[in-house]
């Protein structure tokens, strides 16, 4: 087989950071998770207004991060309102309420308020992409632009810091620090109790760990090594308690909501589920590390990239020991500083970066879609309502046997890298075939990390050209429902498509009182200018749900302009039911009340003969009518949007001024 060649365009290491800011911006206007991003908002929102967060969880409830991450935002916001971009008494507030944050989460920010409160992730970003450089210096690695490209190519810290303005992004950048200046004070073999990078180091990983907990694993395999004496290890303790418990404020009022919901959190406990014969499989795999590093301390003083590979093993540990079904998208950016750090030292490393790409599909499949919905504030609501996975996986085969292949796939991964990071650690050794595999293809982390991208934007793509085919195009809302059984009498609906939109499914509601025999509830569709049937299409009750909407998707498009839909069983057995609306009071909803959509100018007409079925139209949201509502998100706050194109042009001008420079 012949070496497979990758040329990749030459640039300065300048110009691969400001390439990986442009992306970033673009990343951040295109993209928004409106869940995590309106609920970290809203908190902030929340510190902000009144200094504490309960008044934000009485609305929001859910998990909670470490305080200071609030506040950091909150003094964004307050910086942002100052200047007038951003006003926070207009946040979450709903028309005619009085109670507080009213509007959470049918109000959401606008485009442009998004983008001007995730620029805030550029802080963490940047204090990671200063520590990677600095790991490159300390370990004496020449190639920066190998360090430029990880960072700037790396669509997990955008995803994270920019898309769902998670806190993991902030948290691995304190972590990255602290254990920066744990290498920097054993490269330097610094046995002073009031070394200014032990001490560093103790801050750090408090802040890091006042975040997010993951740090407080890390902190033992820390004092184990830069602790030479009792007396350190004690004052190292109490440096970390201190700085812990100050960023912590155990004095404010909202403490206890803090240990609540963050301490001793459903989230903060899962990783401690997963047993074998009673015996809990992380603090078992942990303590035999903890041992294992005392053991070996005296290697890992002398060299700090073991110290790196210990880290790192700590981490997949936690990966192979959380709960699957908790296994969230964020946290596979966990790993990648260390793993960047290590490949930068050898290449072979680099055949593990794309875990965290693994652990992204496997959220993305199991939580529904992680890509396309991220489109709904910039190009339009029928983006907030697509179809999962496990609704389409299901017409062809078991959605739940995908779910365990691909839990499966994640675990081998992670245990893969655990026998390879143990390998190393006790033989010094790394295995043949990652030789042969990293040298055959000229595996190294640049090429890595673009690979990475384009795959990652790639399978996004090809999510949304598949997704945005079964939006929702109406969302009716029915209030006056009552229950009616099918049999094999047809009960008919009339459709009215004057825009000839292209209608692929019926999103209907349904009662399956388990089916006790074997039978189906079928759609039929006739076009009413031709009295044509268009399609039969039947569904067997099995697939059915106990109660809620299901989707029916037809077998091919329909464009007609007037189409009558029939819904009725083929036997007449089983207890199938759906629900109908007798009053007129049905009418199309928006999902954000205060934006221009889709829903509100009633382009599909649902209509029943005697009594409306509950039901809503999936099709083909169009690429003009995506345009159509970004220009009317720019037009929300035109100066500004403006402005921040006139900025990316600038900065893809620097990019381009910077390159010619080196030519000449």
């Amino acid at each position: 087989m012949r070496n497979i060649k990758v040329k990749f365009p030459v640039a300065s290491t300048s110009q691969i950071i400001l390439i990986g800011f442009v992306i970033r911006l673009i990343v951040m206007m295109i993209f928004t998770h409106v869940y995590d991003s309106g609920n970290i908002i809203a908190f902030s929102k929340s510190i902000a207004d009144t200094g504490n967060l309960l008044p934000a969880y009485n609305r929001v409830g859910g998990q909670l991060f470490g305080k200071i991450y609030y506040q950091v935002i909150a003094f964004w916001l307050k910086v942002l309102q100052k200047t007038h971009l951003v006003s926070l008494s207009s946040l979450f507030v709903m028309p005619r309420q009085s109670a507080y944050m009213s509007g959470y989460p049918s109000y959401p920010p606008e485009m442009y308020q998004y983008v001007l409160i995730k620029m805030v992730s550029f802080l963490y970003d940047s204090i990671l992409l200063l520590f990677l450089f600095k790991f490159a210096n300390l370990f004496g690695i020449k190639n920066k632009k190998a360090v430029a490209a990880f960072w700037a190519f790396n669509p997990f810290l955008m995803y994270v810091g920019y898309v769902m303005l998670q806190s993991d992004l902030a948290m691995i950048a304190f972590l990255t620090a602290g254990v920066y200046f744990a290498a920097k004070a054993l490269k330097n073999n610094d046995e002073k109790i009031f070394s200014a990078n032990k001490i560093l180091s103790m801050v750090f990983l408090a802040i890091g760990a006042d975040i997010k907990q993951i740090p407080l694993l890390i902190l033992p395999i820390v004092l184990i090594l830069i602790s030479r004496n009792l007396l350190q290890f004690i004052f190292y303790i109490l440096m970390f308690a201190a700085s812990y418990f100050l960023v912590l404020q155990p004095w404010s009022l909202d403490a206890i909501l803090i240990k609540k919901s963050f301490i001793n959190s459903q989230e903060s406990t899962n990783l401690f589920l997963f047993q074998i014969n009673g015996v809990n499989v992380f603090f078992f795999l942990y303590f035999i590390l903890l041992g294992y590093t005392v053991a070996i301390r005296e290697r890992l003083r002398k060299d700090p990239m073991l110290f790196i590979m210990v880290i790192t093993l700590v981490i997949a540990i936690v990966f192979f020991s959380e709960d699957i079904s908790s296994l969230f998208v964020q946290f596979g950016i966990w790993i990648l500083p260390f793993l960047g750090i290590l490949s930068l030292n050898d290449s072979n490393f680099t055949f593990f970066l794309p875990i965290p790409f693994f652990i992204f599909i496997h959220s993305a499949i199991k939580d529904g879609t992680l890509f396309t919905t991220t489109l709904s504030t910039t190009f339009g609501e029928p983006f907030h309502a697509i179809p999962t996975y496990q609704s389409i996986i299901d017409q062809f085969i078991s959605s739940a046997i995908v779910y365990k292949a691909i839990d499966t796939l994640v675990e081998v991964c992670v245990i893969f890298l655990i026998l390879y990071l143990v390998n190393r650690l006790m033989n010094g050794k790394t295995l043949s075939f990652i030789d042969q595999i990293v040298r055959r293809v000229r595996l190294d982390l640049i090429k890595m990390s673009i690979v990475l991208l384009i795959l990652f934007f790639l399978s996004g793509f090809i999510e949304f050209l598949v997704f945005s085919q079964y939006t929702l195009v109406t969302n009716y809302s029915y209030p006056h429902l009552k229950v009616v059984v099918l049999d094999r009498k047809p009960l008919y609906e009339t459709i009215a498509n004057p825009h000839e939109v292209k209608m692929t499914g019926a999103s209907i509601l349904v009662r399956n009182n388990e089916p006790k025999e074997y039978d189906n509830t079928i759609i039929q569709v006739m076009d009413l200018s031709t009295n044509k049937i268009l399609f039969t299409s039947k569904t067997n009750d099995l697939l059915l749900p106990q109660e809620g909407y299901y989707d029916f998707y037809f077998p091919q498009p329909v464009q007609s302009s007037h189409i009558q839909l029939a819904i009725f069983k083929e036997k007449g057995l089983n207890s199938i039911s759906i629900f109908e609306e007798n009053d007129n009071a049905y009418k199309q909803m928006s999902f954000y009340p205060p934006y221009d959509s889709l829903y509100t100018s009633n382009a599909i007409i649902v209509k029943g003969n005697d009594a409306v079925i509950a039901m809503n139209i999936r099709g083909n949201y169009s690429i003009g009518e995506m345009v159509s509502q970004f220009i009317k998100d720019i037009n929300e706050k035109k100066q500004f949007m403006y402005g921040y194109f006139i900025f990316i042009s600038l900065l893809i001008i620097t990019i381009f001024f910077l390159g010619k420079i080196k030519k000449e």
